[in-house]
């Protein structure tokens, strides 16, 4: 029997009968890379809180033995009072042992959430992974959804793209006729003949775009440009955070 292979252009939109099996949640700009980024780095767990408000609950009380700080954004600017934003790059430049980071972004940790109340497993995909977890998920039984988390509601070309990345990741290392691919992944992998290039398909997104344009209005934000680059590096981790639990504060990946 086939092995359902769907991609949700945006989380929610799961096909009937997509319940079950394993989603490979995605957030390319940048939550998904960054919290592969922070667990690549050392640190003991990343957490996707549902709300900033519950970020700084769980801040208040931490795990024991791990210091807690949080990162995240809005808009793509770092929110008030958190520790950190939404950069790979400072999640690279970090040695996180002993750190619980607790994450809360625009789009991509709601992603995260709406895919976990569907799913069996739930592990969180990039560009920089996309090897790794589409090996993760083909060894997992059953069906595998991958969820684009999208921008501001709006279905987003860099998400689309990376879904495409992985469809034909885990086509290419299945026997044939193992998966059967809803319309939305077919889609996505037509993507990747547009722009063979990662990196010109994140900069022709309307994500990529308003990042870059940003850091060419602001130099506040220069480093963005550099984010843009980093998240479009293909194969390059072979770290894939998986949900091992959940609490109030939210998602638990290691």
């Amino acid at each position: 029997m086939s092995r359902r292979l769907s991609v949700d252009l945006l989380p929610g939109l799961h096909p009937a009968g997509a319940a079950g099996g394993t989603a490979l949640v995605i957030d390319v700009l940048r939550a998904t890379t960054t919290a592969t980024t922070f667990l690549e780095h050392g640190a003991d767990a990343v957490v996707f809180a549902p709300s900033p408000e519950l970020a700084f609950a769980r801040r208040q009380h931490p795990a024991s033995g791990t210091r807690t700080l949080l990162a995240g954004e809005r808009g793509g600017i770092r929110l008030e009072g958190f520790d950190l934003g939404n950069s790979p790059l400072d999640a690279q430049a970090g040695s996180w042992a002993g750190h619980t980071l607790v994450m809360n972004t625009t789009n991509g940790t709601a992603a995260a959430h709406t895919a976990a109340q569907a799913a069996d497993h739930i592990l969180l995909a990039c560009l920089r992974n996309a090897p790794a977890a589409a090996a993760r998920a083909l060894a997992r039984e059953g069906d595998i959804t991958i969820v684009c988390s999208g921008t501001d509601a709006q279905v987003s070309l860099d998400d689309c793209y990376t879904a495409g990345v992985l469809v034909r990741g885990l086509l290419a290392a299945a026997p044939a006729g193992t998966f059967l691919p809803n319309d939305s992944a077919q889609m996505a992998l037509a993507l990747l003949d547009r722009w063979p290039d990662p990196a010109a398909a994140l900069q022709a997104s309307a994500h990529g775009q308003r990042l870059l344009g940003m850091g060419d209005t602001d130099l506040a934000f220069a480093d963005l440009a550099l984010d843009v680059a980093f998240c479009a590096e293909l194969g390059v981790s072979s770290c894939v955070p998986e949900l091992r639990g959940s609490e109030a504060g939210g998602l638990v990946f290691r």
